[in-house]
């Protein structure tokens, strides 16, 4: 009987818990934090989950305008792609994109090398054709803060091996639209260096709305040019509101759980989204962050109050689904951190919204994040955010040379058998500072003896221009090279190529040649010098890198981000200091007397007559005895000059036409003393007052120089005299010809 009632108490008590079980199930379905599963709160359950940001980055990106070729016998050429120091990367590959030409050769043989290990080999025997290639990239972090994709190109032909073949019927041509993709793991909030080092190419800057006052103004142009200076392309726009127009990218999907929800549908299917609603917004935030804040967002007091109007719009819209309200609070919880929230006090933090962090920047305090992020300063930003008061770059007022290997150039051997290259590349920023421009390159080289008596010969360029070049000693002890830096040489990327070319032996043709190591030793630097005074563009670029002034009309203020645009192309076109420029505001036809080298656009200065005059499409350009163009019907053009203004120098710029957009290259005001830029850039240069300015440095002083200074007298003399000697043969032929007659 006992036995009966245990098994008996033991059946009760097991249906008793699957009746408590059940019951708890129930009260777990009636409540938010344990909703029954929905299509919506797995979509929003598996957005909170994704913490990939992923990038993208082309060789055109890096600097690279045109397609590179290589056709001699055995080429090797390199190609850096930036990526962030100190952020570990998944899944990076490099997506190549060339093509090639096999005309005198048995075969070709292509080899690529991504961080120095072979990852690719080709065998090219078709006449021509196209070669595209995926190429894994090794993981993890990359403290050199480059991708290295080395191309080495070689083809087999019917001569021996030490014969040169001179054809150039054998090519390999690499295109810029060469990509490097990659994604990191976010996580939590990275770093501001991480932060700053991993913005893409193209950036964002989200201003608070479409009219700024003066600080909010000044603060953001700064962190244009600063953004220009590391090599990244400004894009701004104003944080979006109920009535503005949203480009919606087509990588923007919205999962099929979320139909049904106003906020989310509204976005399917739709390039561009004319906001009815902050639900709508925030829907955005959920699926696509960056549309709505960008990359780097300019913030005033409400910008916190801003998103949460959003968050509370759409969990309205929720409300009769409890998972997917429950996935979104969740989503809220985790996802999105704000800044300035739990630190009140700090200017500079990295916010995030979903999987799209962001670098935030208070209203008053772009001139600290400005100088903050240059490049002595960001290695030690290892916070997410803090309080910056004060933040210049360590550069004194003497300052005359800048290392290479600051400029980030490594200090690496290369094994040259008959051609190898070195490269450093470097933002213009990085070497325009403090009224001081790049004048003189100096590189200390060393060169392994090899079996050839022929010297070795080490070549210099600065942007593919050739500066020097020499016959080394090779004799494995430093030599140094010394060129001059032409103001035409620099870009608002610059990259600095020392190339070194060998002659192979090879006794009787029957010995393979063998490579032999050189250096480009970490003692190489960049000399600075003042400039020239010269009233010309190249003349004012060092004046606008330290203390200056940029002047603008103050009703740019009320369409912030329209004008933004042209500000920070011109202030990096320009070379303005985004740390030591004066923002100064013009009332409407009012002219201003400059107190420092200056930047005017579209304000006239007092005292200065323009050579050029712009009244709408109506472009007139004058030289000092007449004018030299006279056009109307110009559109989507502008034009600057170099002016003096009391007793400074400086630059006017003129607008033309309808401004629809800004420009969409870089460039540098580095020629003559007018110009016409196109929305490419720079279309025309003029130089009036000194045509020698466009000439390398030295120039004057060459026998060239002097032969055609000379000629440019001598052939008008020339003529005379002669037109006197043929004068006088004639009376002479005509007074013998009378004594005949007579």
């Amino acid at each position: 009987m006992d036995e009966i009632m245990h098994v008996f108490s033991r059946a009760t008590a097991g249906w008793q818990n699957y009746l408590l079980a059940g019951v708890m199930a129930v009260f777990a379905g009636l409540t938010p934090g344990g909703a029954q599963a929905s299509p919506a709160g797995d979509a929003l359950g598996s957005i909170g989950q994704n913490t990939w940001v992923y990038r993208s980055l082309t060789l055109r990106d890096a600097g690279l305008a045109d397609p590179v070729t290589l056709s001699s016998n055995n080429a090797r050429q390199e190609f850096f792609f930036p990526v962030p120091r100190g952020v570990a990367l998944s899944d990076a590959q490099i997506q190549f994109h060339g093509s090639y030409l096999k005309g005198t050769a048995r075969f070709g043989g292509l080899a690529m090398l991504v961080n120095d290990r072979p990852v690719r080999g080709h065998r090219i025997l078709d006449g021509a054709g196209q070669l595209d290639d995926v190429l894994p990239v090794a993981g993890g972090r990359h403290e050199t803060g480059f991708v290295r994709l080395a191309v080495d190109w070689s083809f087999n032909t019917d001569l021996r091996v030490c014969e040169i073949d001179q054809s150039r019927t054998n090519a390999l041509t690499v295109d810029p639209d060469t990509t490097l993709r990659y994604r990191y793991d976010l996580g939590n909030p990275p770093s501001l260096e991480s932060a700053w080092g991993s913005l893409p190419h193209e950036v964002v800057l989200t201003v608070p709305g479409r009219s700024l006052d003066a600080e909010a103004f000044d603060s953001a142009w700064r962190l244009g040019v600063a953004l220009e200076r590391s090599g990244r392309r400004v894009t701004v726009q104003e944080f979006p509101m109920v009535g503005s127009t949203i480009a919606l990218g087509p990588e923007l999907v919205v999962p099929v759980g979320l139909s049904g929800i106003p906020a989310f549908d509204a976005l399917r299917g739709v390039k561009s989204l004319t906001v009815r609603d902050e639900a709508q917004l925030a829907a955005l935030l959920v699926l696509d962050a960056r549309t709505v804040v960008g990359d780097v967002v300019l913030t005033d007091a409400a910008f916190a109050e801003r998103v949460h109007t959003m968050a509370a719009a759409l969990k309205a819209q929720l409300q009769a689904d409890p998972d997917a309200l429950a996935q979104y609070q969740n989503w809220l919880k985790n996802r999105v951190q704000l800044p300035f929230v739990q630190r009140q006090d700090a200017n500079i933090a990295v916010a995030l919204l979903g999987a799209h962090p962001f670098v935030a920047v208070k209203s008053n305090a772009g001139v600290q994040a400005a100088s903050l992020f240059d490049a002595a300063w960001k290695g030690m930003l290892k916070t997410a955010s803090l309080n910056t008061i004060q933040a210049l770059p360590p550069i004194e007022q003497d300052r005359t040379a800048i290392a290479l290997d600051y400029l980030g150039g490594d200090a690496v051997s290369l094994d040259v058998l008959s051609k190898g290259d070195w490269f450093a590349n470097f933002p213009l920023g990085a070497v325009v500072v403090d009224g001081r421009v790049p004048e003189q390159l100096l590189i200390d080289v060393s060169a392994a003896p090899g079996a050839s008596s022929t010297r070795p010969v080490a070549s210099v360029f600065w942007n593919g221009i050739l500066l020097a070049a020499e016959r080394l000693r090779a004799d494995g002890h430093p030599e140094r090279l010394v060129a001059r830096v032409p103001g035409y040489a620099l870009g608002v990327t610059n990259s600095v190529r020392v190339s070194f070319q060998r002659q192979p032996l090879s006794v009787d043709c029957n010995e393979v040649p063998q490579g032999y190591p050189v250096s480009v030793l970490p003692s190489s630097y960049v000399n600075l010098g003042v400039g020239t005074d010269a009233a010309s563009f190249l003349g004012v670029l060092p004046k606008m890198a330290g203390a200056a002034d940029l002047i603008i009309p103050a009703s740019y203020l009320q369409h912030a981000a329209d004008s933004l645009e042209q500000v920070v192309r011109l202030g990096s076109a320009s070379a303005l200091s985004p740390w030591g420029t004066r923002l100064v505001l013009a009332e409407e036809g009012k002219s201003v007397t400059p107190e420092r080298p200056f930047l005017s656009m579209e304000v006239p200065i007092t005292g200065t007559k323009p050579r050029i005059v712009v009244d709408q499409d109506h472009l007139q350009i004058n030289g000092k005895q007449t004018s030299w163009l006279d056009v109307v019907g110009l559109e989507n053009l502008s034009a600057a000059e170099v002016a003096k203004g009391g007793d400074h120098i400086g630059i006017l710029w003129h607008a033309l036409g309808a401004q629809t957009h800004a420009f969409k290259r870089p460039f540098v005001l580095n020629r003559g003393d007018l110009v016409v830029i196109g929305d490419t850039g720079p279309v025309v240069w003029i130089d009036s007052e000194n045509p020698s300015a466009s000439l390398p440095p030295g120039a004057e002083g060459s026998p060239f120089f002097e032969w055609r200074n000379y000629l440019s007298w001598g052939i008008p003399v020339g003529a005379f005299v002669l037109f006197l000697i043929l004068l006088t043969m004639l009376m002479a032929r005509r007074a013998s010809r009378k004594r005949r007659s007579e």
